[in-house]
């Protein structure tokens, strides 16, 4: 969340063929910013996150599915990232940013 562009950031595991699951950057961004896949990663590196860490996909979002206690529903999350990636059956998520 440290990132001028991120307004707000939920990590999230989606399915993945090959490895079982992957994680999954989910952001906010703020008004009027834009942030890439690789800049993200950059600025995480920049950082010192480990690489094993960094997200292997972005996901860019308007809002957050929240849960009846007004928190972020991962769970509604994941399910929402699955249709989408299901809906565009040429891209794959790590491909997505």
């Amino acid at each position: 969340m440290s990132h001028p562009a991120v307004k707000n950031v939920a990590c999230i595991p989606v399915p993945d063929h090959d490895l079982g699951e992957r994680m999954c950057a989910c952001v906010l961004v703020r008004d009027g910013a834009k942030l890439s896949f690789d800049e993200l990663k950059k600025f995480l590196l920049g950082k010192e996150i480990a690489k094993y860490k960094l997200p292997e996909s972005l996901e860019i979002l308007a809002e957050f599915p929240l849960s009846t206690f007004g928190k972020v529903s991962k769970k509604k999350l994941v399910e929402m990232i699955v249709k989408k990636s299901e809906a565009e059956p040429g891209e794959t998520l790590a491909s997505r940013s």
